[in-house]
């Protein structure tokens, strides 16, 4: 899966930083690295993303994780333009390489790979954090082979994260979700959360 292939990458780089994208995202002027690693050790953050724009707008996928009654729930944090901390952001990530290799991706998963290595960091604790000043482009691969790869066999991957997790259900973030965002807000204040 992805995940073998970032691992490999990162074991296999030499700097101090390393920074991880999907293959079928674009630097563009607004992708300032130095800023984001400004804000990483500046703010403290352990790794830090940057926004994702897909077709000209901002693709909101950074929020939060968190399970209640068995069920993970994924949603988005309220956008304030400010650097802040998620637990899931875009795959558009630096860090200290160091980190990186203290946290592999799960080899295993082809499919849920990305919830999982950020439930994965919320666990141990670590600081994730998002700086809207700094954007990347995403390109999706819209063809049909790409598609038919891309959800094969997703079903059973997503019951493979499920039981490496011992949940009985994900619920992903969707844009405009914003019942679900304040169910959410509900069910986080009523458990303590």
């Amino acid at each position: 899966g992805v995940g073998a292939g970032r691992n490999a990458a990162i074991r296999n780089a030499s700097t101090k930083y390393c920074v991880v994208v999907d293959d079928d995202m674009i630097f563009v002027q607004d992708t300032d690295l130095l800023f984001l690693l400004e804000s990483l050790l500046e703010q403290e953050f352990d790794m830090i993303a940057g926004i994702v724009h897909t077709d000209g707008g901002h693709t909101p996928y950074e929020g939060s994780l968190d399970v209640i009654d068995g069920v993970m729930l994924q949603l988005p944090v309220m956008y304030t333009g400010e650097i802040h901390q998620c637990d899931i952001v875009h795959n558009f990530l630096l860090s200290r390489r160091k980190t990186f290799l203290k946290n592999p991706w799960a080899p295993e998963l082809k499919r849920f790979g990305h919830v999982d290595y950020f439930y994965r960091l919320k666990k141990a604790g670590l600081r994730v954090g998002f700086n809207p000043g700094v954007i990347i482009e995403h390109l999706p691969h819209r063809d049909q082979l790409y598609r038919a790869v891309h959800t094969a066999d997703k079903g059973k991957y997503r019951q493979v994260f499920l039981d490496m997790w011992g949940l009985r259900d994900l619920k992903p973030m969707y844009k405009g979700n914003r019942y679900a965002h304040f169910q959410h807000n509900q069910a986080r204040n009523a458990n303590g959360i």
